[in-house]
């Protein structure tokens, strides 16, 4: 009988932890800015009830933080996070209070639908963007002719893993998959288990390469771990057999949709805007497959001009920058707007300068009429990194 009483407050314990957990991530979900449709009304939102709040918390703390914009992997954030995780153990211990045990069961399974919807559409946004090469685009032109020691970590992951669309096709068409399998009942534990896998490589990755989404990257790890470990004792069971039956899942899965047809209809409109919308606006610019201007490119200096002009190699960016590259190596910026009548080059203290220019199509020469100095167009389809090969066996030409 003691064992019995004993008993009681672990599973108070227990219920008390998962709502705690369930309203933490969906406070997550509707409170940090994740990079979506409605982000910038996330941010204002987050801004006006948050910011006040966190300012005076740095503050008392003597903590500097430079981000207020609630950025992965900033001061701001981890504010956030932990004020969210508060609120949501004081949320729990009111419902907890709840005397109906059936009104208590809805609002987890609610909640965990929230979840659920989340992390498929997080999957299939991303699924989409590595298919269309929009995450990981080719290398820009001055990426490829900077030095290798010179590049930061996560500018080398993303300039290795834009090089290779069949690896962005692949990993693409996992998380569509695994983000398909979230929005179906009899798939949804099945994309529970890839999730979880594509997420802790995720977050590996970030980490091992300092790519600044650490936050966000365990923040998804986390919320699908929460997810499936309703399902630990079942999983065991099925990959360790052993003499005991098991005839149902330990926890039923949420059904995703309720029977009123508009609800359900409305959910797909919601994830299919929020997927499409951003391909059919000037977003689909970075992709690789759309046409750019001529004039964005790397060029090289003629040889009869390379002693009386600092850069060997400028390059025009399709984000509308001007870099120019010296003989060592060291290369300067400045901001660049193609759209303009008379291009202007405008550096980091504000100072301009218009750049008159010459553009020769036949030779595909860009002439700088002011210093009459020419740049030759480089092929970057030429160089090793760019091409794509693939060598099965390597003792055969």
């Amino acid at each position: 009988m003691s064992f019995l009483k004993a008993l009681k407050p672990n599973k108070k314990a227990s219920e008390f932890l998962k709502t705690t957990f369930l309203l933490f991530f969906t406070l997550g979900i509707v409170f940090i800015p994740f990079s979506f449709l409605f982000s910038s009304i996330q941010l204002w939102l987050t801004s006006l009830l948050f910011t006040p709040l966190t300012r005076f918390i740095q503050h008392q703390y003597h903590l500097k933080g430079i981000l207020n914009d609630y950025s992965s992997d900033s001061l701001s954030l981890c504010i956030l996070l932990v004020i969210l995780f508060i609120i949501s153990m004081l949320i729990s211990l009111f419902t907890s209070r709840i005397k109906s045990s059936f009104a208590y069961s809805k609002l987890n399974f609610d909640l965990s639908i929230i979840l659920r919807l989340f992390i498929g559409l997080v999957l299939l946004k991303y699924g989409i963007d590595k298919i269309l090469m929009l995450q990981f685009p080719i290398p820009a032109e001055n990426l490829l002719f900077t030095d290798l020691g010179k590049l930061e970590k996560d500018i080398l992951f993303w300039s290795s893993m834009g090089s290779s669309a069949s690896y962005n096709y692949f990993t693409g068409s996992l998380e569509l998959i695994a983000g398909i399998s979230m929005l179906f009942d009899r798939t949804y534990l099945l994309g529970l288990v890839v999730s979880s896998g594509i997420f802790l490589n995720v977050l590996a990755i970030n980490i091992g390469f300092d790519i600044s989404v650490k936050l966000f990257a365990g923040f998804l790890f986390a919320m699908t771990i929460f997810l499936l470990s309703n399902y630990f004792i079942y999983l065991k069971h099925v990959l360790i057999p052993n003499n005991t039956e098991i005839k149902y899942l330990d926890v039923p899965i949420p059904p995703l949709y309720p029977k009123k047809r508009i609800l359900k209809y409305g959910l797909y409109f919601l994830i299919l805007l929020e997927l499409g919308w951003p391909h059919f606006t000037n977003q689909l610019y970075s992709s690789d497959d759309f046409p750019r201007p001529e004039l964005i490119g790397a060029y090289a200096i003629e040889t009869s001009d390379q002693y009386s002009f600092p850069y060997q190699r400028i390059f025009i960016h399709k984000d509308g920058y001007f870099i120019g590259q010296d003989a060592d190596g060291e290369m300067e910026d400045y901001q660049f707007h193609l759209s303009e009548k008379s291009p202007t080059l405008r550096d980091y203290e504000g100072h301009e300068k218009i750049l008159s220019y010459k553009y020769n199509r036949p030779k595909s020469a860009l002439i700088l009429t002011d210093a009459q100095i020419t740049f030759n167009k480089l092929n970057i389809e030429e160089l090793p990194l760019m091409k794509s090969q693939n060598h099965f066996l390597i003792d055969l030409d």
